[in-house]
């Protein structure tokens, strides 16, 4: 966290952070604490992206906004930034996430065998067997869970915005 302010009601955090890799990576899940109180609905706005480029990685910072009454107590607030994801882009499921998806589950020894599919002129990514102790729905939750395009924190920032 590179700086906080108060605005009237808004609680503005500017944060960075490296990206991963090239996907479409932002803040999935942050919260503020002040007072007790958690606040979980908040707003970005990016405010650059650094692609990675011949080998550097690269660098995203947002403006983060979290709405609190006019007179919250934040002389002793924090940001807690529970995730970042890479939101698969159309197409991107066949080709980026579910080779990474095969081989974490090969990785675990989870017996799931995915392939993509043509399904009405558009590639899909599709479940083609499970092992035998395995329901359908255990293996698509497993498969379409955030695990393996998200990462999870927590990344806690501390600060003091005393009126």
């Amino acid at each position: 966290m590179q700086s906080a302010s108060v605005d009237g009601k808004n609680v503005n955090a500017d944060v960075c952070f490296t990206l991963p890799d090239a996907s479409d990576w932002g803040i999935q899940t942050a919260s503020l604490n002040y007072s007790g109180l958690v606040v979980q609905e908040f707003g970005t706005m990016l405010v650059s992206l650094q692609e990675p480029s011949n080998g550097s990685l690269g660098l995203r910072c947002d403006t983060l906004t979290f709405i609190v009454p006019p007179d919250a107590d934040l002389t002793n607030a924090s940001i807690v930034i529970d995730a970042i994801a890479a939101t698969p882009r159309e197409g991107e499921y066949c080709s980026v996430y579910m080779p990474k998806i095969q081989q974490a589950l090969l990785d675990r020894g989870i017996g799931i065998s995915l392939d993509c599919v043509d399904v009405n002129g558009v590639l899909a990514m599709q479940i083609l067997s499970i092992p035998a102790d395995m329901t359908q729905e255990q293996a698509e939750q497993l498969v379409y869970s955030d695990e393996f395009f998200a990462i999870r924190g927590p990344w806690s920032f501390s600060f003091n915005l005393s009126q």
